[in-house]
Order: structure tokens, then C-alpha cells, then sequence
């Protein structure tokens, strides 16, 4: 196709703009394959490569590299690689590379997985689009493979795009199921459940090895609900409170209910029904003292054991006073 070739061999197509096929190779053979062979006879310590490369009126396409990482002459086994190349402001720039452990590496020369991203542009991203259509899903699987070879238990992130939730599914081959949802448009986080109504909606048991802290500007408060019965545990940055509208407070230890505060202010231990603002239903102990502070009608009612007394002492709001009527203590 040519009369002026520059290099040992060139095929033209000539003038006709629609012959875009300028050579074809055919292997008639069955079972046989068409081939092309590229080989670079030269020995130097440099590392050899042949290529393919693709030019448009003098200016650079791309182009396809073949390569090994030592001197052919004197290690006859070494790796090799391909790289894809292409254009960026008229230079041929490497995209993509695979190497001879099967590593693909993209923005990198030395992928170290499977899978390498790398854009070293500095405070730039590095990042992977998953896109279904519209009101589609796009998903990423996370699996090991069964014993028969196929695609088994492993986990899967998915994009909901008709219901605008992000979920991450874990289970067995063939039942993924959901384990945590994220709402696209309010930010709620939900576990166990598909429908978060707060921030973090935990359905089930939550188990934290260290503090858990609900930080707000004002008030902040930890909710537990039972159907339509809510308990409140909070602080309004003053005092911490226990807060319940309907049903009593009740304080457990050791698996069963030693405190207990009904709605109407009395507080029982050792009774879940106390019958006065204070009802103990054991011994109450008083340590003695002689030191029991000032009898004023501030501190009216007050009782103590005196020590050097051995007796009860109540506070008449004026003045220390035996139980027994038998002097002040």
C-alpha cells in the first residue's frame, strides 16, 4: 500500500477512507489459532519489551507494551508483564498494567492485590463507581468459594436505588441477609431493622465494651421503648435524670428488683409496693455518730444513733432529742 516504507515492513490502505481493515490474519486449521508474533532478538540489560501502538495523523492513541523485568540473555524464566497505555496531551501515558502474578494495577506499576488503585495525585481520591440504572441497584459481592467452585457464603453492599438504602448483607450462599441500613436522605443508621427512625435504630440486643456517650448541645437523653411505654435515662447538663410517664422505676441488682419508685413519689426497698414516701421492708441500719450536725427547722425529722448515747435521737427543729423521752443527746 505504500512505495516509500520507512521501517521493514508497511501496509497501507491506500485512498479509500471506508477500507478500514488493512490487514487480516485467517487460520483455515480447525482447532487451530490466528497468530501474531512480536520478538525482540535484542540483547541488553535493559528490560525488553515489544509493542503495539496505535497513531492518528502522527499523534499518539495509545498502545499495548509487552515486558520482562530482566535481560532475556541471561534469565531466560524471568516475569513478565502487559501494559495498557493511553494518550494524555499527546504522550502515550501507562493506564493499566498486569503482571505476572495476575495483579492488575491502575495508577500503579506494582499492583500488590488482585485489584490495585492508585491515584498519587496529592489530596486526590481514588475511587470505584458501581452504577445501575435508574431506580436500579448497584452492588459490590464479598464471597469464598464452596466446595464445589461457585460463588458461596460471603457478604454483599448494595444500593438500593428504588428505595434510596444502602444495606450490607451477610449470610449463606443463596440467603443473604440484611445486617445494617443506611437511609440515603436523612443519614439514619439502622441494625436489625430496614427502617431507622433515629440516627441509630438498634433492633436487638447491643452489647459495647467501653463507655457509650450521647453528646447534644442542651439536653441528652437515652430512650428504651416498649410498644407505646418509653423510660428515659438523661442530663440537661445541671442534674441526671430517670424518667418513666407511666410506669415505676425500678432498680435491679444481683436479678432481682431492690428499688423501686412508683409514680406517685414513694420509694420502697425490699418492696416493689411501698405505702409511704420511704417504705423499707427489712432492717434499716443507722451508724452511730456523735456528730449528727445542726437540729433547725430545716432539718425537722432527722434521725441518728448517738454513739456515746447508745440511743435513736430524732431533730424536734430545734433541738436533738431521745426517742424515748429521756433527755437531748
Amino acid at each position: 500500500g505504500t512505495t516509500s516504507p520507512t521501517i521493514p515492513l508497511v501496509v497501507g490502505s491506500g485512498g479509500d477512507p471506508g477500507s478500514a481493515t488493512i490487514a487480516a490474519f485467517i487460520n483455515t486449521n480447525n482447532g487451530g489459532a490466528a497468530s501474531i508474533m512480536i520478538q525482540n532478538d535484542v540483547d541488553n540489560s535493559a528490560v525488553e519489551t515489544n509493542e503495539i501502538i496505535s497513531r492518528a495523523a502522527n499523534r499518539n492513541n495509545g498502545k499495548i507494551l509487552f515486558g520482562r523485568d530482566a535481560d532475556q540473555s541471561t534469565a531466560d524464566n524471568a516475569d513478565g508483564f502487559l501494559a495498557l497505555y493511553t494518550a494524555l496531551n499527546g504522550n502515550n501515558v501507562e493506564a493499566m498494567r498486569i503482571d505476572s502474578d495476575g495483579n492488575v494495577g491502575i495508577g500503579t506499576t506494582s499492583p500488590a492485590e488482585l485489584l490495585h488503585i492508585n491515584n498519587s495525585t496529592v489530596n486526590a481520591e481514588a475511587a470505584i463507581i458501581v452504577e445501575g440504572g435508574n431506580a436500579g441497584d448497584g452492588a459490590i459481592y464479598l464471597t469464598e468459594l464452596n466446595a464445589a467452585g461457585t460463588h458461596g457464603h460471603g457478604g454483599k453492599i448494595v444500593y438500593d436505588g428504588g428505595d434510596n438504602k444502602m444495606y450490607i448483607q451477610t449470610g449463606i450462599e443463596g440467603s443473604l441477609a440484611t445486617r445494617m441500613t443506611f437511609l440515603r436522605d436523612s443519614g439514619n443508621v439502622g441494625i436489625g431493622t430496614t427502617s431507622p427512625g433515629a440516627k441509630l435504630d438498634v433492633a436487638g440486643i447491643g452489647h459495647f465494651d467501653d463507655l457509650v456517650e450521647v453528646a447534644a448541645i442542651g439536653e441528652a437523653w437515652f430512650q428504651a421503648v416498649v410498644g407505646s411505654s418509653a423510660g428515659l435515662f438523661g442530663n440537661d447538663g445541671v442534674q441526671t435524670y430517670i424518667y418513666d410517664a407511666s410506669n415505676p422505676i425500678g432498680i435491679w441488682a444481683g436479678g432481682t428488683e431492690k428499688m423501686t419508685v412508683q409514680d406517685d413519689g414513694n420509694v420502697g426497698i425490699g418492696t416493689t409496693s411501698p405505702n409511704q414516701k420511704l417504705h423499707v421492708n427489712a432492717v434499716m441500719q443507722l451508724s452511730p455518730t456523735d456528730s449528727p450536725g445542726t437540729c433547725d427547722a430545716a432539718a425537722e425529722g432527722s434521725i441518728y444513733a448517738d454513739d456515746s448515747l447508745n440511743e435513736p435521737c430524732y431533730c424536734n427543729g430545734s433541738a436533738w432529742t431521745q426517742f424515748d423521752g429521756g433527755g437531748g443527746c
